[in-house]
C-alpha cells in the first residue's frame, strides 16, 4: 500500500528513440511543497536535530557494545534495541531537511520531513525512556548491581529525543 502512495504524483511519458526502442520517462506532476518557516530556520533546526541524533547514536552504540546487567533484562533490552529504528528515521529526515533548498519540495520529500521526523523523535524519546525506567525499577527492586552507565546514557538518549520532538514545528510544510 505504501509503495503506491505517490503514484498520482507522476506521469509516464513514452517515446521512441533514435534506435526505434520505446523508452519511458517519469515526470513529476504533483504539487509543489514549501516549508512554512523560512528555510534558514529550518536548516538551523535540522542541524540541531542531526547533532542530537548523532549524540543519540553514539549513546546507543556505546550501550550496545558495553556489557552490563541492564541488557540482560528483557523489558529493558527490547525497547532499547528497537530505538535504533527511530534514530535512523530521525537522522534521515534531518538530512533530507538539510538537503532541501529554497526551491519547492516534492510530495514524498515533504512527507518524509514533516510527518516522519516528529513521529521518529517521539519514539526516539519514548523507547530509551522506557528502558531507563525499566533499568531504574530493576535496580531499585534489588538487582545485584546498578548499571550506572546504562542509566546515564539512556537518560541522555531520552533528552535528545525530547529536544528533537520539541523542534518538530520547525519542519512543517504546506502545499504551494
Amino acid at each position: 500500500m505504501s509503495r503506491r502512495r505517490y503514484v498520482k504524483d507522476y506521469r509516464i511519458n513514452e517515446y521512441i528513440d533514435e534506435k526505434g526502442h520505446v523508452t519511458s520517462e517519469s515526470e513529476y506532476i504533483g504539487g509543489d511543497y514549501r516549508f512554512v518557516l523560512p528555510t534558514a530556520r529550518v536548516h538551523g533546526s535540522a542541524k540541531r536535530v542531526a547533532a542530537l541524533g548523532a549524540v543519540g547514536w553514539a549513546c546507543f552504540l556505546v550501550l550496545a557494545c558495553v556489557e552490563g546487567t541492564a541488557m540482560r533484562t528483557i523489558y529493558v533490552a527490547l525497547p532499547f534495541a528497537f530505538s535504533a529504528l527511530p534514530l535512523f528515521l530521525l537522522m534521515r529526515s534531518a538530512i533530507s531537511a538539510l538537503r532541501a533548498k529554497d526551491g519547492p519540495l516534492r510530495h514524498d520529500q515533504a512527507d518524509s520531513i514533516a510527518h516522519t521526523l516528529p513521529a521518529a523523535a517521539l519514539w526516539a524519546m519514548l523507547l530509551p525512556g522506557a528502558s531507563f525506567l525499566g533499568c531504574l525499577i530493576s535496580s531499585l527492586a534489588g538487582a545485584e548491581e546498578w548499571d550506572v552507565l546504562f542509566l546515564a546514557l539512556s537518560a541522555v538518549m531520552t533528552a535528545c529525543g525530547a529536544l528533537c520532538f520539541a523542534a518538530r514545528g520547525d519542519f512543517a510544510t504546506k502545499k504551494r
